[in-house]
């Protein structure tokens, strides 16, 4: 299995987190659609990105703790980053 950003501690592609994020991107969509892909952000880089690989930064997050609450994507850290 190959890590990419999608499973880095920093990065966070929760929908909601993104409306969040950036304020008047429902304007024209949602943050739920199919268009951003798996697109979310660093906030170690303070980028937004695809997950394709991991960076010098990359922090491996422990999703294991995360998997309590299934009604919550295991990307959804956007407590932790707010």
């Amino acid at each position: 299995m190959t890590l990419t950003c999608r499973d880095c501690k920093y990065f966070n592609n929760n929908p909601s987190f993104l409306e969040r994020a950036f304020p008047g991107l429902n304007v024209l969509s949602s943050a739920y659609g199919t268009a951003r892909g798996e697109a979310g952000i660093c906030s170690k880089r303070d980028i937004y990105l695809s997950p394709i690989e991991k960076c010098k930064d990359f922090e491996h997050f422990d999703n294991r703790h995360a998997l309590t609450d299934l009604s919550v994507s295991i990307h959804d850290r956007s407590s932790e980053l707010l």
